[in-house]
């Protein structure tokens, strides 16, 4: 059974988030996994990167952790160099 693709408008309700409230991130992705890479088209940027240009490390850390896949804005962040 093939699932019906994301609105724009259910993976800004997440990337939205992703700059502050890890909470909400957490129900989120626990609600509907394939969230976690997708990219809100207006901002240009998935969840991840949200997180990471604002420096909140704690979402930064979850997403990764989910399996997101590491970012310049996420390195950055972290102060990682290779």
């Amino acid at each position: 059974m093939t699932q019906d693709p994301l609105t724009q408008e259910q993976i800004r309700n997440f990337v939205l988030p992703a700059h502050g409230n890890l909470a909400v991130v957490q129900q989120m992705l626990a609600e509907e996994p394939r969230l976690l890479n997708e990219k809100y088209v207006e901002f240009d940027e998935t969840a991840l990167e949200a997180a990471s240009h604002v420096g909140n490390r704690p979402i930064a850390e979850f997403l990764l952790a989910q399996g997101a896949p590491m970012n310049l804005y996420t390195a950055a962040m972290f102060g990682l160099e290779d």
